[in-house]
């Protein structure tokens, strides 16, 4: 996956609107880059590093656009970002496909998955080269015009950000607490999400906090765990849509392979619980509250999610 691009000579001093100015600025090249790259050659790669570039850029603008000048520009990158999480995830579930294992009775099952995601994958293509060049073309000039709107208070390290992220950490709390034991399919979802949401804003406002880089390593490490619980889910999913629709009987009965697959989701479960369990055991989320205060004592980060 291609590395975002940096920006240099911020510090907690800075002015956030001079930050969010380079920041978006980063954000945008990002994505013309990574946009141009899949209309010359539509492949896996690329697409998958223009939806990684949406996000961070969506991340900015929800971080950076207080007054709400730029909502609907941001509603517009969301359209792009949908479009190419329907290709992306359709490829994934495509190479999840192709390492299953026939079991007995489930050739026919595996083959209506297959040439379901198929013709799923085509279908997305097809609308998301138009999307893309509507966005290249019109929404993204038209954003980097209004950049100018942008006027966020305060200082890059000052109270506001740090509240903010305050805040995130508060949010992501509460869908861990929702989530566990459990870590049911909508639960891990939602938590899923506030993890990103939290890690993609925390990059922006590191270089004024300073000592962040574990949090955001373990962010990123628990994004990673609940991200495979998440395809494991769309995949049980699809193989519930296809049983049904091609084995009307079979609607009480579930494959072998949905067997081994929610075995293979509870051991993927199993690896997160611990370190979320020990988070709230220890009221880790307080101490990374208190920590955005004085950001230098966050010396150990809070645990390994797997």
């Amino acid at each position: 996956m291609a590395k975002p691009t940096s920006v240099k000579g911020l510090n907690s001093q800075t002015p956030v609107t001079e930050a969010a100015k380079l920041w978006m600025e980063a954000r945008l090249a990002d994505v013309r880059r990574h946009g141009e790259a899949v209309q010359r050659e539509h492949d896996r790669d690329a697409i998958h590093d223009l939806r990684v570039a949406s996000r961070r850029l969506r991340a900015a603008l929800r971080l950076f656009d207080e007054g709400g000048a730029l909502r609907g520009d941001e509603r517009r990158v969301k359209h792009l970002q949908d479009a190419l999480g329907s290709v992306r995830d359709t490829h994934v579930q495509l190479d999840r496909a192709s390492g299953l294992k026939e079991g007995a009775g489930d050739k026919a099952l595996l083959a209506g998955l297959r040439e379901d995601l198929e013709l799923e994958l085509a279908h997305c293509s097809a609308e998301l080269l138009p999307a893309l060049e509507r966005f290249l073309r019109h929404d993204l000039p038209r954003l980097e015009h209004r950049l100018p709107r942008l006027q966020p208070k305060g200082k890059l390290g000052g109270h506001r950000m740090r509240e903010h992220l305050r805040q995130r950490l508060g949010q992501l709390e509460a869908w861990v607490e929702e989530a566990m034991p459990a870590l049911d399919v909508a639960a891990a979802h939602r938590l899923r999400v506030a993890t990103k949401r939290l890690r993609y804003e925390l990059e922006l406002l590191e270089p004024g906090l300073g000592a962040m880089a574990d949090l955001l390593l373990w962010l990123t490490s628990l994004q990673d765990s609940l991200g495979e619980l998440h395809d494991l889910d769309v995949q049980l999913d699809n193989l519930l849509m296809v049983r049904v629709m091609r084995r009307p009987g079979d609607m009480e009965a579930p494959s072998l392979l949905e067997h081994e697959l929610l075995g293979a989701r509870e051991e993927a479960a199993a690896k997160v619980r611990p370190g979320l369990e020990k988070l709230l055991r220890e009221r880790g989320f307080k101490a990374l509250r208190a920590a955005l205060k004085h950001p230098e004592a966050l010396a150990e980060p809070p645990g390994n999610p797997q």
